[in-house]
């Protein structure tokens, strides 16, 4: 029969559960850490959607200034450095980070190297190819594609990130009344919102059940 410890109290007969002052193990340093990492890429990713939602070509199409161009590399480099940073900080296996990393830069380089040349009229793309490639739009969603990709999310969960695709109807709606654009900005804001917690949370709860997910 196994004896009580000195100093603490003896656990009641048939109660085998945690008895009220027994030591808890804290969490070692490696924990720790791969909480703050998680709480960090989760910051970083947020803030890196959001930057990359609201990036503009404006100096690229319609201005020769060189100032507004650059300015608009700037942005475009922070957005990507701060989600792709945030992603490849997330406590997950090097291969799921680096493979974030590459569906969030190679889309968001794609995207614009193509909008940029359509919308100064020298390449014709089918609608809706070009908003698809808004980053009003894409950005979110190569943000949540990511971030179920290092939280090591079912395979099957990624067809959420086609939730984006409900700020089109949104935009065209917007636009068709007459809306002003801040309106539009905010229209776009809140449905980006919605549909990336959303999707985040569908994520977590349908990996319990689905295939290929990672059991944390």
């Amino acid at each position: 029969m196994t004896q009580p410890q000195p100093g603490l109290p003896e656990p009641r007969p048939g109660f085998h559960g945690p008895q009220f002052g027994a030591p808890v193990p804290a969490p070692d340093r490696r924990e720790r850490w791969d909480g703050v990492r998680y709480g960090m890429a989760l910051v970083a990713t947020v803030i890196g959607s959001y930057l990359l939602a609201q990036w503009s070509p404006v100096g690229f199409v319609g201005f020769d200034d060189p100032l507004l161009r650059l300015q608009g590399i700037v942005r475009l480099g922070i957005g990507l450095l701060v989600l792709a940073g945030g992603l490849a900080l997330a406590p997950t296996a090097l291969w799921r980070a680096a493979l974030a990393v590459l569906v969030v830069v190679v889309p968001v380089l794609l995207g614009t190297v193509l909008v940029i040349p359509y919308l100064r009229g020298d390449l014709d793309l089918p609608q809706p190819f070009p908003r698809m490639l808004d980053l009003s739009i894409l950005g979110p969603a190569v943000g949540l594609l990511g971030w179920l990709i290092v939280r090591g999310r079912s395979p099957v969960t990624y067809v959420l990130v086609l939730g984006f695709l409900l700020i089109l109807p949104a935009q065209w709606a917007v636009m068709f009344y007459g809306i002003p654009s801040p309106v539009l900005w905010g229209v776009e804001l809140v449905l980006a919102a919605v549909i990336g917690i959303g999707a985040v949370w569908l994520a977590a709860l349908g990996s319990r059940w689905l295939p290929g997910a990672v059991r944390r």
